[in-house]
């Protein structure tokens, strides 16, 4: 019997579809649960390590040329968190000429090179830079060309390495997750206030994954108030550098990893700077 194939849906790759030989099952996982296992930077990095060990799911002990293994870590890792949403009407195609490969008896030319292409496209449409789909592409195409010459199985091998890597490609391109919004230092607030202080330069509290660089912004973007790093534990406390005007103001807060890599800008922290209260003449 044919070990289990990953199949990707119409929409996303995310939701594996499992298939044993022709039959379509429900997927394994939720797509929550998928994406939530990719969701921070580590994690990316993490599953890109470990790609070996699930290019060997089909066929286990399979002979694995290093240096387009190594090729293809590499092209995954400088996409990571820099990527759009692939198209959908391409993932439907490259689904359809899955299938018509997996039906096959053997890989050829005729059918492969269809997925191939589909492979390249959907890439191209996430916005990877060209160079970098053309080597993934290169890279695919030779691994394919392993796994018929050293698999007995090679129709499974060679449609679940390339929806691997594609799937794999998309899920470590999506951007970063957006921060929560933090909150002010309990010194800064305005009692019964959240949200209100008197000082032009408080102190933000917040979390998210470790390690990582997070800028208080103005809304737009445009602005840094202030910046600090978060701890091996993902805490972290920045103190304004730059005043907040009296009365409302619109802030975000981004992170930004190795390589300059940003996250989604979180949603609108809203601040309220009041003014002091002025004293009495002195008598």
């Amino acid at each position: 019997m044919d070990r289990p194939k990953f199949i990707p849906n119409n929409d996303t790759l995310e939701p594996r579809l499992l298939m044993s030989g022709f039959n379509l099952f429900k997927p394994s996982t939720s797509y929550n649960a998928t994406a939530a296992q990719l969701s921070t930077y580590q994690q990316r990095q993490q599953r890109i390590n470990n790609l070996p060990y699930f290019l060997e799911t089909v066929s286990p002990g399979r002979p694995l040329p290093a240096s387009v293994v190594t090729s293809i870590q590499n092209d995954l890792r400088s996409v990571v968190g820099r990527l759009g949403t692939a198209s959908s009407s391409g993932l439907y195609t490259y689904n359809r000429n899955l299938r018509t490969l997996i039906a096959a008896s053997s890989v050829n030319n005729g059918n492969y090179q269809p997925v191939l292409t589909m492979f390249s496209k959907n890439l191209q449409s996430t916005g990877m830079p060209s160079a970098t789909v053309q080597s993934l592409t290169n890279s695919v195409r030779q691994l394919a060309q392993v796994g018929v010459n050293t698999t007995t199985n090679s129709t499974s091998v060679v449609a679940n390495d390339t929806s691997l890597i594609l799937e794999l490609s998309l899920a470590v391109g999506k951007p970063l997750a957006a921060p929560k919004l933090p909150h002010l230092a309990q010194a800064d607030v305005v009692s019964g206030h959240p949200g209100y202080t008197r000082n032009p330069l408080p102190t933000l509290i917040g979390t998210y994954e470790a390690n990582m660089t997070m800028l208080i912004t103005n809304y737009q973007g445009t602005h840094i108030f202030g910046a600090g790093t978060t701890d091996s534990k993902g805490n972290y406390q920045i103190t304004l550098k730059q005043a907040l005007q009296v009365g409302h103001n619109r802030l975000q807060v981004v992170a930004v990893g190795p390589g300059g890599i940003g996250s989604l800008g979180s949603p609108p922290l809203g601040l309220v700077l009041m003014q002091s209260t002025p004293r009495g003449p002195t008598r």
